[in-house]
């Protein structure tokens, strides 16, 4: 996404050994009480709100991974809608600071900042004038603490009515992308050269893999559970062929080196369709059989961004990615708008 074109990683503090410290390339921020069922968590849902609405007890508390259980799930539960094509969407991001008493979170000030979560949603929603555009998921991502405060990072992704793109799942063979719209924007090479200049490869596979992902009725939505983060292709290499690095197909993401022959920052039909196989494949095989996604979860949605790194003498062209992870549970109640 192009909000990511620089991104700055910020990883989970490790305070008196409530978080546990994040992996470089993969953070996995789990938020769900385990062993729900989805009648449960619905009951949990509406107590909490119903709780919310008269008042909870002085003194009713949780720990924080509960109170972020409660905050992102109540949102989905109560606003999310997966009935629409995901092809287009936009994120928004903001922070949300909760108040801490010795590691814990009374519950009053968990439904303070849900409300807080869904009045941000709404900011969010009435800013854009996209037609159809409807609410696709939120999670929440701890990036501070200290004895008295939590800072979290909200993330919001939104769908819109889709301009249909001509080959829905895979790539014409005739145009060429930019790996980076920073770079060089759009259609590098082919008839439509010098078009589509907002866009990039990363953006156009993003597109691709959600657009495919297919739709759902409107009695179901995802519980966060996991995000998990890509920055460094040659850690997610593609297990046939790679051997010796290389410019051509040597990772699960596109990855290219200037060390190396071939280096080339406009990819081919071949290869765009090439990374976007291999992507899918990764983020929907479960990490039991060497693949990305956690075992028991679905996929939510993906982000992807070219970077530029430089390594000694070397410039290096990449991929980096954004995947987000969830239980997808039936919903008993119907939908709310943020309208």
């Amino acid at each position: 996404m192009k909000y990511k074109s620089i991104m700055l990683f910020l990883a989970l503090a490790i305070v008196g050994g409530v978080f546990n410290g994040c992996k470089k390339e993969q953070d996995k921020t789990d938020q769900a009480p385990t062993g729900l069922k989805d009648n449960e968590v619905a009951d949990k849902i509406r107590n909490f709100k119903n709780q919310g609405n008269s008042g909870f007890k002085s003194g009713e508390e949780v720990d924080i991974e509960e109170a972020l259980w409660y905050i992102t799930t109540t949102a989905n539960y109560t606003y999310s809608d997966l009935t629409a094509e995901n092809e287009k969407t936009w994120t928004d991001e903001f922070f949300i600071n909760i108040s801490l008493t010795n590691t814990k979170v009374s519950l009053t000030e968990v439904y303070a900042k849900y409300e807080l979560l869904i009045e941000n949603l709404r900011t969010s929603y009435a800013a854009r004038s996209e037609e159809n555009k409807q609410f696709l998921t939120v999670s929440l991502e701890p990036v501070s603490m200290d004895n008295d405060n939590l800072i979290c990072k909200a993330s919001a992704v939104f769908t819109y009515s889709p301009v249909q793109i001509a080959n829905i799942c895979n790539f014409n063979s005739i145009d060429y992308w930019s790996f980076w719209w920073l770079n060089q924007g759009g259609i590098c090479d082919g008839p439509n050269f010098g078009t589509n200049l907002e866009s990039d490869a990363a953006e156009e596979i993003q597109k691709r893999i959600m657009r495919c992902k297919g739709v759902l009725p409107s009695n179901y939505y995802y519980e966060p559970a996991s995000i998990k983060y890509i920055f460094d292709p040659t850690e997610h290499l593609y297990p046939i062929g790679s051997g010796t690095p290389n410019n051509y197909g040597y990772s699960y993401f596109y990855w290219n080196s200037s060390e190396y022959p071939g280096f080339d920052g406009c990819i081919s039909p071949n290869y765009l369709n090439l990374y976007l196989y291999r992507i899918q494949e990764y983020i929907y095989t479960d990490v039991d059989n060497n693949g990305f996604r956690p075992v028991g979860e679905a996929l939510i949605n993906i982000d992807l961004w070219g970077d530029i790194k430089f390594e000694l003498n070397n410039t290096i062209y990449q991929h980096n990615a954004r995947v987000n992870y969830g239980i997808l549970r039936l919903r008993p109640d119907p939908r709310d708008i943020l309208d």
